[in-house]
């Protein structure tokens, strides 16, 4: 990581990222904790622009450097390119403040900055060659005994509490795995906390720094927390063998869910992250779009852009792309009679609840509450996740509206801006 002069645009730090494209590109941390990503030429442009150097100072270096083989750019072209890219990167680098967490219906921070890496830096030593090899002959023992348990979904009723405690407790183990990995090879990681994804409850770890390391070092990032997990999981398994305390064999039921539901492509757990990072491709979720246009563009007979991966990365992406459509429509169509349903259920136990105040207060029993509870959480997180949805759609259309009435930019080799967080957040 270098520092950086742009202190006029809020940015603090750039790397080259490592992606699996064609191109160079470039990352680079803002103070309100966005991550941008630009195109080679734009991250020069806006060095030079830092340097002070007038639009007819950076046209002549641009032409400069692209020779005397094409089409020089011209003055207006750069002044308004250099407006545009100015412009963009401070409504990312300038705006409220954002964290990994973003996406949550509701977070709590558990832990600051400071106090998780004083604690990772006295775990590091884990992801050493003697830590991985003893953790994970640790793992494998645990791993064996286990199977060897008969573990029931029944079991986990029996004693609740200490059970749910207790995968909870891993799933906290989790998120410094990611932590740790990140601090292993110098990038910072940050708060962990606790929050709403989605309709799942869910501890988060911000390792946004993560950008700023290689694809590969990524993918130990997205890998450490189940790493980690499995460790408590095998601490679990031999503290069992010691004390024959229930909850502990109970809770690896739940472990074993987690461990299934966290390497789900799908949605943003680690399973995503870990397809994104070992494929190099930044922004893998919303690359559809790239793929559909350019079908669109070969079904017009029009000229088709040339996709920045090589082939084998292409065929990744659509296979992703095809089998992320496809469970996200069936999430959509399980989802939506179940939040009618719901809808419909709150208002019924919101009218039950009201003749009981009534009446009767000693009918309010706390299943009856417990009940009106969950469905006031349901229904305010699907409010939520429609928000959302409809902020994306009409984004989306005044983006394309823009495009269509204004044009295409003339000038292909300097690349549109991306951002996207990196955070183990699941």
């Amino acid at each position: 990581m270098t520092e950086l002069a742009l202190h006029l645009h809020g940015l603090r730090e750039s790397a080259r990222l490592d992606t699996s494209e064609k191109g160079r590109s470039y990352v680079v941390s803002a103070e309100n904790g966005a991550y941008i990503r630009l195109s080679a030429t734009a991250y020069q442009l806006l060095l030079w622009i830092d340097q002070g150097l007038t639009a007819e100072e950076i046209c002549w270096r641009l032409n400069e450097t692209r020779g005397n083989t094409r089409s020089p750019f011209s003055f207006t072209d750069v002044e308004a390119r250099c407006e545009q890219i100015v412009a963009r990167v401070n409504s990312l680098a300038l705006a409220q403040p954002r964290s990994a967490s973003a996406g949550f219906t509701f977070r709590v921070r558990l832990l600051r900055s400071s106090t998780v890496r004083d604690i990772t830096r006295l775990l590091t030593p884990l992801f050493g060659p003697w830590g991985v090899a003893m953790l994970v002959a640790a793992i494998v023992a645990g791993a064996t005994r286990a199977s060897t348990y008969n573990i029931r979904a029944a079991d986990v009723p029996v004693h609740l509490v200490p059970t749910v405690s207790l995968a909870l407790l891993s799933l906290f183990v989790h998120e410094f795995g990611h932590a740790t990995a990140c601090a292993r090879f110098g990038a910072r990681p940050h708060e962990i906390g606790f929050g709403i994804y989605l309709l799942y409850p869910a501890f988060y770890s911000d390792v946004s720094d993560a950008w700023f390391l290689t694809r590969w070092q990524r993918v130990v990032v997205d890998l450490g927390g189940i790493y980690f997990q499995a460790v408590a999981a095998a601490v679990f398994v031999g503290i069992y063998e010691l004390t024959g305390w229930q909850p502990l064999r109970a809770s690896l039921f739940l472990i074993v869910g987690s461990f299934v539901f966290t390497i789900n492509p799908f949605f943003k757990f680690d399973g995503y992250w870990i397809i994104s990072d070992a494929l190099g491709v930044t922004n893998l979720r919303d690359q559809w779009r790239t793929l559909a246009a350019v079908g669109r563009d070969r079904l017009r007979s029009r000229q088709v852009r040339d996709l920045p991966w090589p082939k084998p990365i292409v065929g990744a992406v659509v296979l992703c792309s095809i089998f992320s459509c496809i469970l996200w429509t069936r999430f959509v169509i399980n989802i939506v009679p179940m939040l009618i349903a719901s809808v419909h259920g709150y208002t019924v136990d919101a009218a039950r609840i009201a003749l009981m105040l009534r009446h009767s207060r000693q009918a309010l029993t706390i299943r009856v509450m417990a009940g009106f509870a969950l469905r006031t959480y349901v229904l305010a997180c699907a409010l939520r996740i429609g928000w959302q949805c409809t902020r994306t759609g009409w984004t989306w259309c005044r983006r394309t509206y823009q495009r269509r009435c204004v044009g295409p930019l003339k000038d292909s080799a300097i690349k549109e801006i991306a951002s996207e967080p990196h955070p183990a957040a699941r």
